[in-house]
């Protein structure tokens, strides 16, 4: 019922009916015309509740511009965080410790992740520097659940939900980046287009790096019914364009290798300074007095560089001029490059089926997750952040990929990136997968599985009936002459192609990467309660406290290193047990705390950091309790 108040009369239809159509499409000059009108109405009407409504029009009517305009849904958390106050508590039982030696931790979040996201809004505001994101689709197929029910293909609000659902959610992870961060958001066709806009609005179209394109499956697709879709789109944007830096990513080993030369400046070889094709046309003088030059006669060779830039670098020592085989040639350093440019069609960076094939090494069994992401593609869009010292975050983390994917690049490059993972625990997957993955990472795991590895292939065609018989003679001498090499080697006729196969059965282990987790569960805290009258939400929310602290610094509380102090008697047992400053590395104290001049002497060469305010304040100051 579209404000009631105000439709009380014939001048109230008439907005009610010239709303619909501003709401669709409104030109400037009708927009004012309608503004006018609304000045009228607001001039005849002048109790609250009319005033209230007429406001609502018109903040209607100057907000719509172009972009999305869909029907706004309210979730179940949302309603929830009315009345209780979202908080996080420790499973200490599903901590996994595999660095003894660092007391810092990356988390692993179970439950609502707007609940999740509500917190690290108060911990990790402007602190991400990369996000990566796998949404529900939206295929109508069980992949998207909307407070408590799967959407159908059918649903007329299907958009509208889906919309609803990952604008509230954007919202939060912008406040979340830092200027020069990055996001990466996977979805296909159901939902890109409107996600597109959606992003648009959120980031600014201005700050769209680009769309990617991931081909996500190789071959197969026959039982398609119409056209075999074998891509999917990752959307990309920063904070703030003008805050990034370009985008390199690394070169291999085999590429950098030509770069042997050192001379201060950087690794460079030395290369030819002719070219096949260009415009520099000038003569280079030999040591010997020889004349190197090059005409305009129709030969396409040149010069690299223009005569100044080659005058230059000759008297810097960028150019040298030296004998090859007898004949005077012309070097210049070619230096080593900053990286290569990412390109926006992701061809060689794993499939979902690769995906599917590291949890069935891991785990042992088929089908765990429907079309999971493999690490090498989430590896290679964390590259895009040339610094190996950040904090990724994923709050649709799924099976954990991106856990996994930030540990391997640890591994690789000797980085200190952390991430934090968040996901709900329907059908147990954060506590049976999500957790398992990244405990298997850290701590190793036995790795039994097959790897194939292709032989021979031959798409056929009608011609090659014909000479089956040779073709099967060939087969046959490739299996004979590689039994040995492999457990089996089959033959496969798929989609029109033969292939012989070498089968490799493993049963090996695979070591582990050092590396710290914590396991959260998202929970609630009664704002009022009915049924005790003396009720105090700042002890309700004082047992919650420690989580907020470790997971802002990422740190573990409870052991020496880092010790949490919320009670003036904490600090007293603190100082009646001293000997557990002996390998503390800091103290987070509550300001509530009054440390005697006894205490502040003990402490002062420890760091000490004040637990903020800011993680509970607002609901204290809304409780009446602050």
């Amino acid at each position: 019922m579209l404000w009631p108040i105000v439709l009380v009369n014939m001048k109230a239809n008439l907005i009610e009916r010239e709303v619909v159509v501003i709401m669709t499409n409104l030109s400037q000059k009708k927009r004012e015309h309608m503004l006018e009108f609304l000045n009228q109405i607001r001039e005849e009407h002048s109790d609250d509740s009319s005033l209230i409504a007429i406001n609502e029009i018109e903040n209607k009517l100057t907000s719509i511009r172009y972009g999305l305009v869909w029907e706004e849904h309210e979730e179940r958390v949302d309603i929830e965080m009315k009345t209780k106050v979202p908080v996080f508590t420790e499973v200490t039982e599903r901590e996994i410790k595999g660095d003894k030696n660092s007391n810092y931790f990356n988390f692993l979040l179970e439950g609502d992740n707007l609940h999740s996201l509500k917190l690290l809004e108060k911990t990790h505001r402007g602190k991400i520097d990369a996000i990566y994101i796998d949404p529900p689709y939206n295929t109508g197929k069980k992949d998207f659940k909307y407070n408590d029910t799967y959407l159908k293909t059918d649903d007329v609000f299907k958009h509208s939900m889906w919309l609803s659902f990952m604008n509230e959610r954007l919202e939060i992870a912008k406040k979340l980046m830092k200027d020069d961060a990055l996001i990466f958001i996977s979805i296909d066709e159901n939902e890109g287009f409107q996600l597109k806009l959606l992003c648009d609005t959120i980031f600014g179209e201005e700050n769209l790096i680009s769309n990617l394109i991931w081909k996500k499956k190789k071959g197969g697709s026959n039982d398609a019914r119409y056209v075999a879709t074998e891509h999917e789109y990752i959307f990309m944007y920063t904070k703030n364009k003008n805050k990034l830096d370009k985008i390199f990513l690394p070169h291999s080993s085999d590429y950098l290798e030509r770069y042997k030369n050192n001379d201060g400046i950087g690794r460079f070889y030395w290369d030819t300074f002719k070219r096949k094709s260009g415009k520099q046309y000038y003569p280079i003088t030999c040591p010997d007095g020889t004349i190197l030059q090059y005409e305009k006669n129709g030969d396409t060779i040149s010069w690299l560089r223009s005569e100044n830039r080659f005058k230059n670098d000759l008297e810097i020592g960028d150019i040298r001029i030296v004998q090859v085989k007898g004949k005077w040639t012309v070097h210049f350093k070619q230096r080593e490059p900053q990286g290569k440019k990412p390109r926006t069609i992701l061809l060689d960076v794993g499939t979902t089926s690769s995906g599917s094939q590291e949890l069935k090494n891991m785990f042992g069994r088929e089908n765990i997750f429907s079309n999971p992401k493999p690490t090498s593609l989430i590896k290679y869009l964390l590259n895009f952040k040339s610094d190996n010292n950040i904090t990724v975050l994923d709050f649709f983390a799924g099976t954990g990929t991106t856990g996994q994917a930030v540990l391997d690049l640890n591994e690789s490059d000797g980085g200190n990136r952390h991430f934090i993972l968040c996901t709900d625990n329907e059908e147990g997957i954060c506590e049976n997968i999500t957790n398992k993955r990244i405990e298997k990472t850290i701590m190793g795991y036995n790795y039994i599985g097959k790897r194939e590895d292709v032989l021979f292939e031959k798409k056929l065609a009608v011609k090659d009936l014909s000479n089956m018989e040779s073709m099967l003679d060939n087969n046959n001498n490739i299996i004979e002459s590689n039994s040995k090499k492999f457990d089996e080697i089959k033959q496969v006729l798929e989609e029109g192609i033969l292939k012989v196969i070498g089968v490799t059965n493993y049963d090996e282990t695979v070591a582990g990467i050092s590396a710290n987790l914590k396991y959260y569960k998202t929970d609630f805290v009664d704002k009022v309660s009915d049924n005790h009258l003396n009720y105090c939400i700042t002890e309700a929310l004082q047992s919650h406290i420690k989580e907020m602290v470790q997971l802002e610094n990422g740190v573990g509380i409870g052991n020496d290193n880092h010790i949490l102090l919320l009670t003036d008697e904490d600090a007293d047992a603190l100082e009646s047990n001293s000997s557990r400053l002996e390998h503390c590395k800091g103290i987070y104290i509550s300001r509530n705390v009054l440390l005697t001049s006894n205490q502040e002497k003990l402490f002062k060469s420890l760091e000490i950091k004040t637990i903020p305010d800011y993680y509970f304040e607002n609901e204290l100051r809304e409780a009446g309790e602050l």
